[in-house]
């Protein structure tokens, strides 16, 4: 059987594969959600596309530092679970935004709360013995290219058969799986 931090290794990769996902199954269909939003002027529908997308990028490069100043502080673990759960309940309320600048505000504090990427490498370096550095980082790394090439191809499907908003709740739910995986461990 595994030893301690292989287990830990895996349950966190296999989280971080569940929220990636999550996160990049509703990015192939913002535009149209801009629209449902009633932006319907193709040149604002750019600009909103834009912006939106840069929004939470922005915000990781304001908010990681603190984020890992509190992680030595308190714990990597927790600051991963914070990320998650931030994760699964901003993911939720973009699905039941009213207009795009309540989706704006919402992607900025998903850059600011979430940083999943991150808090998982920083679980994974503390918790592996240094000679297995490489392959806990391959890990977490595939991961995040597993949930980044899956999510999207999820996203057409979930949106062909319940709808945009309705793609924001399965995201937010795939994140909340997660919880599941840390409390039966």
């Amino acid at each position: 059987m595994y030893s301690g931090w292989k287990k830990s290794l895996y349950i966190t990769g296999i989280a971080e594969t569940l929220i990636i996902t999550g996160f990049s199954l509703v990015i192939p269909f913002l535009p149209y959600y801009i629209q449902e939003l009633g932006i319907t002027d193709f040149k604002q529908v750019a600009f909103w596309s834009g912006l939106l997308g840069t929004a939470t990028g922005f915000m990781l490069i304001v908010s990681t530092p603190l984020w890992g100043i509190l992680a030595d502080k308190f714990g990597r673990k927790i600051m991963l679970v914070r990320a998650m759960s931030a994760a699964c309940i901003i993911l939720f309320l973009m699905g039941i935004a009213k207009n795009v600048q309540q989706l704006f505000v919402l992607r900025l504090l998903q850059g600011i709360f979430t940083g999943t990427v991150t808090s998982s490498i920083a679980l994974a370096s503390s918790i592996s013995p240094r000679r297995n550095a490489g392959h806990s980082m391959g890990v977490i790394q595939t991961s995040v290219f597993i949930g980044t090439s899956v999510g999207p191809f999820l996203g057409g499907i979930t949106v062909d058969f319940w709808g945009y908003r309705n793609s924001f709740f399965l995201s937010a739910f795939l994140g909340s799986a997660i919880g599941f995986l840390w409390f039966n461990t």
